[in-house]
């Protein structure tokens, strides 16, 4: 597997194997013991599931598998598939996990926003984040938390950090630095403690104040010859 060429995207540790989701691969797994890798989706599915979008490890031995295609139930402990959904994009049918909170609920971000889905009721809702045409680039979100009852989101091609209200599902759009190539291209995102949010840009580290809603430049900068990497 030429991993460096085909865009690793999301990476899943477990105590045996390290699965990397994988841009043209679909899953890839590396097996710690043996030094291996193996291709479990593109054995099974050969032209499908090879553009992996999310990787989520619920509290149990699932793994769910989100690419273009469909949504996947891996055994992490039989390292066997468990269940497919496949999407079907033409009526707006699409499946995937992002993340399942401590209610059970299901979400997952896909093109314009999020779905969120609770299976104990079968309710459905979608919150629209960025109102976009074909023509324009697709928001991608990168990452999600929860801090305080609120839902933080942010992605590539999106206009900053949403604050989600969990209550009614209204949501306010926070601009985290005063350049708009930095609200636009968000990376990543981690908690620091019970008030603040460490962002990630291409270019920068931002701490966000959860309670000022303010953010500043972290003390912690690493200079490159390239903002790309």
């Amino acid at each position: 597997v030429d991993l460096p060429q085909n865009r690793i995207r999301e990476i899943v540790a477990t105590k045996n194997n390290i699965y990397l989701g994988t841009w043209q691969e679909g899953l890839v797994v590396f097996n710690l013991e043996t030094q291996r890798f193996n291709q479990p989706l593109k054995n099974t599915f050969p032209n499908s599931h090879l553009l992996i979008l999310e990787l989520f490890k619920s509290n149990d031995q699932n793994l769910w598998v989100t690419s273009t295609d469909g949504l996947i139930q891996f055994n992490t402990a039989t390292n066997a598939i468990e269940k497919v959904a496949i999407n079907n994009a033409s009526k707006s049918n699409i499946k995937g996990v992002k993340f399942i909170d401590s209610n059970g609920i299901i979400w997952f971000g896909y093109g314009k926003g999020l779905f969120k889905y609770n299976p104990s009721n079968s309710q459905n809702k979608f919150i629209l984040l960025e109102d976009r045409t074909n023509l324009e680039n697709p928001f991608l979100i990168e990452k999600m938390l929860f801090l305080k009852d609120y839902l933080y989101v942010i992605g590539h091609n999106g206009s900053g950090l949403y604050k989600i209200n969990l209550n009614d599902h209204s949501f306010e759009t926070i601009q985290i630095a005063e350049r708009e190539i930095d609200n636009y291209n968000l990376r990543d995102m981690a908690i620091m403690d019970e008030e603040n949010l460490l962002i990630a840009s291409y270019e920068k580290l931002y701490i966000f104040n959860t309670n000022t809603q303010k953010s500043k430049l972290s003390p912690l900068q690493i200079n490159h010859p390239s903002s790309s990497i």
